[in-house]
This record gives structure tokens, C-alpha cells and sequence, in this order.
């Protein structure tokens, strides 16, 4: 039901081209990662060949930590540009989007890890996507400072609260 609503508002008001290339790309993306916050080394330190060995080194160690055995990573790679104050967000592409469901479902474990907790994972969105969840993230924040009683988090598009443990 999810997945049919998703398409519904990707397609609707464009064109038959339009919404044939946008449900291609959601697709695509539906097979991506984000990882945010995973330590990144200096730039000028590494050719491209070992740049790419040690993010594919990275996310292995993550899916490690996650016990994450049967998923199928085709290509890692760092996006944007590197900067000394900021580490770079890493996008890894896998086979199927039932594979980034596995990982993301996994992803609660990365608290628990020393080496991983402050990284954070996140399907790859489109930029009105981004908009949207940075936006549900805000309210999310200014919903804690009112009351950090509650346990609250983003499920679905909406943000939802449970008691704290």
C-alpha cells in the first residue's frame, strides 16, 4: 500500500514521459544507501583505487556490526566534495531494494556499537524528499525540547512518540 501511494504522488500532475522517468528513478534510488557520519580520511592521502577499497572497507565493517551477511553491495563510493571540517555522506548501491530494507531494519544495532554511533543510515532520497524529511525532522526536534518524556521518531512520514523505557 506504501509503495502504491509513494508512486501515486511521484507521478501525479506530470506527464506520461515525466512520470515514467520519475518512477525510473525511484527505483534506482530504491536500491541505494546513505550512510552519514562514517569517519573519512584526507583526501590528498589516497589515490582513487585505495579511496574506494577503504569505503567499500568502511561499509563492510558496518554491515559487520549489523551481522549482515546476504546482502548484495555492487559499488560504494563518497559523495560531495571533501572537506576538513565535515565528513562525507557515503552512497552504496546494491542489487535489490529488499537488500537496503535488510540493512535499514539493522540499522538500530549501530547504537550499540563504540565505533559506529554516530553513524546513520538513510535510503537515498530525491531532493523534495530530503526537503520534506529534514522538515519532519525539525518538528521532531522541537517536539523533544518540549517534552523529552517521550520517545519520538519518523515512521511512515509522520512523526510518532512512544513512552521511554
Amino acid at each position: 500500500k506504501q509503495w502504491y501511494q509513494r508512486r501515486v504522488a511521484i507521478t501525479a500532475g506530470k506527464s506520461v514521459k515525466e512520470a515514467v522517468k520519475a518512477v525510473n528513478e525511484e527505483e534506482e534510488r530504491s536500491k541505494n544507501l546513505i550512510v552519514y557520519g562514517a569517519q573519512d580520511d584526507d583526501e590528498s592521502e589516497w589515490g582513487y583505487s585505495c579511496k574506494v577499497d577503504k569505503t567499500t572497507d568502511t561499509f563492510t565493517a558496518i554491515c559487520d556490526q549489523l551481522e549482515c551477511e546476504n546482502v548484495d553491495v555492487q559499488h560504494c563510493t563518497r559523495i560531495e566534495e571533501w572537506k576538513s571540517d565535515r565528513t562525507r555522506p557515503i552512497k552504496v548501491e546494491f542489487r535489490t531494494a529488499a537488500d537496503v530494507e535488510t540493512v535499514l531494519r539493522k540499522a538500530h544495532k549501530l547504537k550499540a556499537s563504540d565505533e559506529f554511533k554516530k553513524v546513520y543510515l538513510a535510503p537515498d532520497r530525491s531532493a523534495e524528499e530530503r526537503a520534506a524529511h529534514s522538515k519532519l525532522v525539525n518538528q521532531m526536534k522541537e517536539l523533544i525540547k518540549k517534552d523529552n518524556s517521550k520517545h519520538y521518531f519518523i515512521r511512515d512520514d509522520k512523526i510518532k512518540c512512544t513512552d521511554k523505557k
